[in-house]
Parts: C-alpha cells; sequence; structure tokens
C-alpha cells in the first residue's frame, strides 16, 4: 500500500477521502441505524475472510504439490465457515466485539494490578502502587460495565470506530495533499534550475564589434 501510494500520491487522497466518509457513515448510523452497522461490519469482515481462506486454500494445494501437507487447508476451512456464519448471521458481529473489548479491558486491569502487587513486593513508593491499583481497578470496573451493558457497549464501539476511521482519513488525505504540494514545488524547482543552466551554456553570440 506505501508502495502504490508512492508512485500515485492521487490513490492516497482518494484513499483518505474514502475512509473519512466511510468513519462518517459509521458514526451516524450508530447513532440511527445501528443494525446496518453490524450488517456491513460482518459483510465486510466476511469477505475478508474469504479472501484469506482462497489465499490459504491455494498456498496448501502448491505445498502439497511438492508432497508437503500445509495446515493452510484446515485454516483456510476454518476461515470460510467463519465467514459463512457472519453472513447468515450478522448480529454476531456486535457480540465478538463486545466481549473482546471487555475481555481486553479486564485483561489490561489484571495486569496493571498484577504491577501494583509487584510494587508492593519490590517495596516501591505508595503513590506509584495506588495510581496503578487505580489504573487497573479503573479498567477492570470498564470490562464489566462493557460486559453487562453490552447494547450500549456496541453503539461506544461503533461511534468509537466511526471517529476512529475519519481521523484516518483526514491524516491519508492531508499527507497526500501535502506530499502532492512539495513534489510539485520540487519539480517547479527542477524546471527553473534546468531552464538556468540552459541560459549558462549558450555561448555568446560574435558582435559586430568582436570581429576586429
Amino acid at each position: 500500500m506505501n508502495s502504490l501510494f508512492g508512485k500515485h500520491k492521487w490513490l492516497q487522497i482518494i484513499y483518505g477521502a474514502l475512509l473519512l466518509a466511510a468513519g462518517i457513515i459509521i458514526t451516524i448510523l450508530a447513532f440511527t441505524q445501528k443494525e446496518e452497522v453490524s450488517k456491513w461490519l460482518s459483510v465486510i469482515l466476511a469477505i475478508g475472510l474469504f479472501i484469506f481462506a482462497s489465499c490459504a486454500i491455494f498456498a496448501g494445494i502448491f505445498t502439497l504439490q511438492k508432497g508437503i501437507f500445509s495446515t493452510l487447508f484446515i485454516y483456510g476451512i476454518v476461515a470460510i465457515a467463519l465467514g459463512v456464519v457472519l453472513c447468515a448471521k450478522t448480529d454476531l458481529i456486535e457480540t465478538f466485539l463486545v466481549i473482546f473489548v471487555g475481555a481486553l479491558l479486564l485483561a489490561i486491569g489484571a495486569v496493571e494490578c498484577g504491577e501494583a502487587a509487584a510494587m508492593i513486593y519490590f517495596k516501591r513508593g505508595i503513590f506509584k502502587i495506588a495510581l496503578f491499583f487505580a489504573i487497573g481497578a479503573a479498567f477492570i470496573t470498564l470490562g464489566v460495565l462493557a460486559l453487562v451493558f453490552q447494547t450500549k457497549t456496541t453503539e461506544i464501539i461503533y461511534v468509537a470506530l466511526g471517529i476512529i476511521i475519519a481521523l484516518l482519513g483526514i491524516f491519508e488525505t492531508i499527507m497526500g495533499i501535502r506530499y502532492t504540494i512539495q513534489m510539485k514545488k520540487a519539480q517547479k524547482e527542477i524546471d527553473d534550475l534546468v531552464v538556468e543552466n540552459q541560459v549558462e551554456d549558450v555561448p555568446p553570440q560574435e558582435g559586430p564589434e568582436n570581429l576586429n
């Protein structure tokens, strides 16, 4: 992707604009039609799984021709199965996201509390210990709330996802425009330098006064 953008910066601008539009749409739908967000996320994820499955199976066939059985076959079949399930049950993405976010928050909280406990063992400062315990407790609380209030958590996740995608789109667009301006400026400087060198290389014309 970076090499493609390096050659065609206008693609980065278009890509950024599409990301920005997608982020805005997701954010709006998160407040108005949450089911539509779930459906489209499920479809996009299913397409990604199908592409991965195709690549994995073809790679497995390639290695099989060399007399080696690869687990890529299994990965491909599992990916196809997951893709079919996501297409049939678009609401599963909500449950998955909530459980993933809740579990992640709980894991972070547990790690922070574990660090605080280790600080007690190594007799660190009381302020630092209390701070890490507070951070860990906050993450654990957020994780529990995310798992208990799943509907509200889904809305927050979708809004956050939309905002992140929109910000990424703004960043990509700005970088594409900035690089395009820099390239045009650099090209103009090169053109001016070439013209200047051409003028300097032109031999002086002999006038009548130089004939004597």
